[in-house]
């Protein structure tokens, strides 16, 4: 007959009891101690279920202990799992698992170099309703999907917790205390995350303190590189995707390949740095590679290689597109009678379009005079692009 594997609990909180009185369901395993700072909360969890109450030392050194679960509060899950760890003994953590990424890379790198294995709630997405949905899903009884969420609508933990100070402290919330379950099943019905959804939509950027942007005179990054700190203001930007293509994991550090979409003004680095920041691990724009500007793509690009040997043999590059193709490009196409055009030409407006936006007017003749947009009760010049008399 296989060895049980003993199990002891540190943290005799509220969850606590969930935990030991379901323990004698599963086989190969036993609950026998439990330990706390606070040695009466032990004695009584210890009594509820005849258990051991044991000191957290005493516990670490308990060889009838194979396993511990670790649920004490956010901030102390890193701390408890690694001393667990270092102790010899296989660690399951309530959730959040740590506080930050480098948290649990250094508990991976304990465990493999100790061979033990750590683990982490939640495990409800194993539960018979989920498991059910993951086999509707491969099944193909439903349709295919494209995307997921999830919604939390109740009082709040205060309102049934005997102790929810926790939960407002570093390492609660509803994100880290609350979004591992619905993020654990979502990725394990739909697969993993492919978009970063807290960085799109219109959101507030902090420009990047060595942007272009001037400040008292000087640009920004003058100030940064004399040693100034650049203190920017936020700035309204429309970011429609953000999506990760591809992982990989280079030494210490996590590499991200991803397709961004958004509006002018938005700057990329500062994508990078915030991605980072709310990962509590920082972030760096190491590649930028633009493929779209408005309608222009790499198909309207033009390398180096390319340029460089047109005008070596013509004395001069090529143009992408000349001026007439790059406005039918850019913008909306109103063609001009004879007289719209000498009109425009000289700076005087068209009848209104009565549509809304920039459009780019062209003349009997094909070539473009000019830029106009409605504005009370006309469409009148933006930019005239072929003034009289050129």
């Amino acid at each position: 007959m296989a060895r049980k594997l003993g199990v002891g609990v540190i943290g005799c909180g509220n969850i606590s009891a969930a935990y030991m009185r379901h323990a004698p369901l599963f086989r190969g395993i036993e609950m026998r101690a439990c330990a706390d700072l606070d040695m009466k909360a032990a004695k009584a969890r210890a009594k509820e279920f005849s258990l051991r109450a044991e000191t957290v030392d005493e516990i670490l050194a308990d060889p009838a202990i194979d396993i511990i679960v670790n649920l004490t509060v956010p901030a102390a899950h890193y701390p408890v799992s690694k001393a667990v760890l270092d102790a010899g003994k296989h660690v399951y953590s309530e959730k959040p698992f740590v506080l930050s990424v480098q948290e649990g890379l250094d508990l991976k790198k304990r465990a493999e170099k100790r061979g033990l294995r750590v683990g982490s709630a939640p495990d409800t997405f194993l539960g018979g309703a989920h498991q059910l949905a993951r086999h509707l899903l491969d099944e193909g009884k439903v349709g295919r999907i494209t995307s997921g969420t999830c919604h939390v609508m109740s009082h709040g933990m205060e309102h049934w917790h005997p102790n929810p100070d926790f939960f407002f402290k570093a390492g609660g919330g509803p994100i880290l205390d609350l979004g591992p379950y619905y993020i654990s099943n979502l990725v394990q019905l739909i697969g993993p995350v492919k978009g970063v959804a807290a960085l799109t939509g219109e959101i507030q950027q902090v420009p990047s303190s060595v942007s272009a942007i001037k400040v008292d005179g000087r640009r920004a990054y003058e100030r940064a590189r004399a040693g100034e700190e650049v203190r920017l203001d936020a700035r309204p930007v429309t970011v429609g995707r953000f999506d990760v293509l591809a992982a990989r994991t280079e030494g210490p550090f996590r590499d991200l390949d991803v397709l961004v979409d958004c509006s002018s003004g938005t700057y990329v680095r500062a994508l990078a740095r915030d991605l980072g920041a709310g990962l509590g691990v920082g972030g760096h724009l190491t590649a930028l590679r633009r493929t779209r500007v408005g309608p222009f793509t790499l198909a309207h690009a033009r390398t180096l290689e390319t340029l460089a040997g047109e005008e070596e043999q013509q004395g001069r590059a090529a143009l992408s597109l000349d001026l007439d193709a790059a406005v039918a490009t850019a913008f909306p196409r109103r063609d001009a009678d004879a007289e719209e055009a000498a009109g425009l030409a000289h700076g005087r407006p068209l009848a209104a379009a009565g549509r809304p936006g920039t459009e780019g007017v062209f003349g009997p003749d094909g070539h473009v005079v000019g830029l106009v947009a409605d504005d009370r009760g006309a469409a009148r010049p933006v930019l005239v692009l072929a003034p009289a008399g050129t």
